[in-house]
C-alpha cells in the first residue's frame, strides 16, 4: 500500500545516489535514481603573490590582485570587487566556464582604493579575501609659501615660515631652509606628520638678526616624491634709524624776522 510518510534520509558529503522503487497490486515494478551533490564545505580563498599590499601609498596607477582557492566542488563564481571613496569603484566577474584567479585595475586617478575577492561553488557556498586598502599618489605635493611674501622688508626678528600645503595621498614630512647673504645655512627645521595628513599650513618661527636671507621648504609625500616651494627672499632690519637736526636748522623756540624755515638733517 502507498505510504505518503515523508523519509529522512543521511546523505553524505560528495556524489550520492537516490533510488526508489515501486510496485502494485500486479506485481508491476518501477524505479527511478536521482543523483545529487552534497557539498557543505566552504570554499578556501586567499591572496597569492604579487597583489597589491595593504596599508602601502604608491605612485603607479595599477592595483593588481590574485588569489588561490580549494573548493570540493566546481567554482560557480569569482567576483572581484574595488572601491573608492565614494563607493563600488570596479566589478570584475568571472564564471565557471572562464574562471581567472587575478585581475589587474589600471589607470586608476590618485586616491584611497580598497580591494576584495569573493568565491562562491556550484552549491552557492560562498567565502571572501580579506580587504585591502591603499593609495594611489602620482602627484608630488602641492605647496605655496605664505609669509613672508618675496622680497619683504620685515622688522621684527621673530618671524613666522608659513607654507601651505596639500596632497591626497597624503604629507610626509617638510624642511624649512633658511640662508643667510653669504649662503651659510643658518637654519634646517623638519617636522613630520601623521599618515593621512592631506592638506597642512605649517608655520615655524625663527628669530634672525638684521640682514638679507633667502628661504624654502623641501616637502615629502609617502611615496617619497619631493616639492620644493619657493625661494623667497627677505630683508630684515629691526634698527630704528638715528635722526638728527644739522648746521643752519632754526633754533628751537626763537622768534625770527625772515619768511622761510631752514632745516638741515642727518640720520644714520
Amino acid at each position: 500500500t502507498y505510504d505518503p510518510t515523508p523519509r529522512n534520509i543521511t546523505a553524505v558529503e560528495g556524489i550520492n545516489n537516490l533510488t526508489i522503487w515501486m510496485n502494485d497490486t500486479a506485481n508491476n515494478e518501477n524505479f527511478t535514481t536521482v543523483f545529487f551533490t552534497l557539498d557543505t564545505v566552504i570554499p578556501f580563498i586567499a591572496y597569492a603573490a604579487n597583489t597589491s599590499v595593504t596599508g602601502t601609498n604608491q605612485s603607479f596607477t595599477s592595483i593588481f590582485a590574485n588569489v588561490t582557492w580549494v573548493s570540493d566542488t566546481p567554482i560557480s563564481t569569482l567576483v572581484f570587487e574595488i572601491y573608492n571613496e565614494t563607493g563600488i569603484y570596479n566589478t570584475t566577474t568571472y564564471t565557471n566556464a572562464s574562471i581567472t584567479n587575478y585581475t589587474n585595475w589600471t589607470g586608476l586617478p590618485d586616491g584611497i582604493y580598497s580591494f576584495n575577492v569573493t568565491i562562491t561553488d556550484i552549491t552557492l557556498n560562498a567565502n571572501n579575501t580579506e580587504t585591502r586598502t591603499l593609495v594611489v599618489d602620482t602627484l608630488p605635493v602641492n605647496a605655496s609659501l605664505v609669509y613672508p611674501i618675496n622680497n619683504s622688508n620685515i622688522s621684527n626678528s621673530d618671524i613666522n615660515f608659513t607654507v601651505l600645503m596639500n596632497d591626497s595621498g597624503g604629507i610626509k614630512n617638510a624642511t624649512l631652509f633658511v640662508y643667510n647673504e653669504s649662503g651659510d645655512l643658518i637654519n634646517q627645521t623638519i617636522t613630520t606628520f601623521a599618515g593621512g595628513t592631506t592638506v597642512k599650513t605649517l608655520g615655524i618661527v625663527i628669530t634672525l638678526v638684521d640682514g638679507i636671507y633667502s628661504w624654502f621648504y623641501q616637502i615629502f609625500d609617502w611615496v617619497d616624491q619631493e616639492t620644493t616651494a619657493g625661494n623667497n627672499t627677505l630683508r630684515l632690519d629691526n634698527v630704528t634709524p638715528e635722526l638728527n637736526y644739522s648746521t643752519g636748522t632754526g633754533i628751537d623756540y626763537v622768534n625770527v624776522s625772515q619768511d622761510y624755515i631752514f632745516i638741515n638733517t642727518t640720520w644714520n
